[in-house]
């Protein structure tokens, strides 16, 4: 059984998300969730910080892309930062890596 868990804090800038732990298929309602439980803080920005995530499978990368295009129809964007190599991967074998475009390759 994977761990996982989210960290949240929010200001008047925006809402951050620390995932921690494996985003997988049994992880991916608590991502979602929290982001419904978050959305009316009313901030134009969801920032959803990847550094701490160990693994990500195709249910959480999809999870990923549905909210996003949740928020984007509430005026909201989601960021995605800090996406570790692993993270990285699992983004660019799903051909999704522009979504990580703007959060420069740790080094």
């Amino acid at each position: 059984m994977s761990t996982f868990s989210i960290e949240a804090s929010c200001d008047a800038v925006a809402l951050r998300l620390a995932c921690v732990g494996e985003l997988d298929a049994a992880a991916t309602c608590l991502l979602a969730d929290a982001v419904r439980a978050h959305e009316a803080a009313g901030s134009g920005r969801v920032v959803l910080d990847l550094a701490r995530t160990t693994f990500i499978d195709s249910s959480g990368i999809a999870t990923i892309v549905k909210l996003s295009r949740s928020l984007r129809e509430h005026d909201v964007h989601l960021e995605l930062v800090r996406a570790g190599r692993t993270v990285r991967r699992a983004f660019e074998l799903c051909g999704l890596l522009h979504l990580l475009e703007l959060d420069p390759a740790p080094s």
